[in-house]
């Protein structure tokens, strides 16, 4: 008698618990969702039928030295169907000078997102090596303008996985872009 009763009360609590998260399910933590959308921007809802890999998330923390919880790099979307647009968008909690003065929000065209790293120096976890700027391109301009030779990285690298990889850093107030296949 007392199992049916307390599977009857387990049901209940967990259907009641799915419910309440049917709302809205999180592919970010919350903070980064609010974040998002204070900057008129929404998680990408569907990241994880797309991708079905949860090793790189639509976001990462620790794009600026300091805390790592005190900055982060995510992926959001604005419109719906034929008007959907992906964005990267940076998060910094304090009010410390950034080093860098690139938009803290950039359109990024030609496909899907990819799960997100950063790496100092051009090196990342992969052991992806890159020292120099010189195959990028200006997202703003990728078919005519690239930076000039030799201009070596220093700073913070946004790494978008899955697919062919796309690396993005500021450059002198400009986002610059490299995809490897």
């Amino acid at each position: 008698m007392r199992s049916p009763i307390l599977m009857l009360l387990s049901s209940v609590l967990l259907l009641g618990g799915v419910a309440e998260t049917a709302q809205q399910v999180l592919v970010m933590p919350r903070e980064l969702v609010e974040y998002a959308e204070a900057n008129d921007c929404h998680q990408v809802d569907d990241f994880f039928f797309a991708h079905r890999n949860m090793v790189d998330p639509p976001y990462a923390y620790g794009y600026y030295a300091g805390k790592k919880q005190d900055s982060a790099i995510l992926w959001c979307q604005t419109g719906e169907g034929e008007q959907r647009k992906f964005w990267l968008l940076i998060m910094q909690k304090n009010d410390e000078k950034r080093s860098d003065t690139c938009p803290q929000k950039f359109e990024v065209k030609g496909g899907y997102p990819g799960g997100l790293t950063s790496s100092t120096a051009g090196r990342n976890r992969d052991g992806l090596v890159i020292k120099t700027l010189d195959d990028f391109h200006y997202l703003a301009e990728p078919r005519r303008r690239k930076p000039p030779k030799g201009v070596k990285i220093t700073g913070t690298v946004i790494v978008s996985t899955y697919g062919p990889k796309e690396l993005f850093y500021c450059y002198r107030g400009s986002w610059v872009f490299l995809a490897i296949d």
